[in-house]
């Protein structure tokens, strides 16, 4: 199931790192380019929800005309704000300075459901 894999995906990439929102689409048509973007945009958008409802990803946030996420800073953003940002387009699209940019990071539960010492590769 496509959401399952864009599950999987969104632990794996934010296991060491942040997933940017923004980008997610994209990483996922790269790995199903046959799969229509409709289907992958809410495919993608109700990965993220049940992943943020069952506590196994956080939403962050970097403020409008963050140079970098690294020297500006992360902010956590609350479970329903974050399924608000999954529902507006504009959190979808590439960033604009004047916006600002949300990140997927596993959390430990995220990564007990998803990641075990099997997993080499997506």
């Amino acid at each position: 199931m496509l959401r399952d894999f864009i599950a999987t995906y969104v632990i794996g990439a934010g296991d060491t790192d942040r997933c940017g929102v923004h980008e997610l689409v994209a990483a996922i048509e790269s790995r199903r380019p046959d799969t229509p973007r409709d289907e992958l945009e809410a495919a993608c958008r109700d990965a993220c929800v049940s992943l943020v409802e069952a506590g196994h990803v956080r939403v962050d946030m970097t403020p409008a005309g963050a140079e970098r996420p690294g020297r500006d800073g992360y902010t956590p953003v609350a479970r329903a704000e974050a399924i608000a940002v999954f529902r507006d387009a504009l959190s979808w699209s590439s960033p604009a300075d004047a916006r600002p940019r949300y990140w997927l990071a596993a959390t430990d539960a995220g990564r007990a459901a998803y990641i075990s010492d099997e997993v080499v590769s997506l």
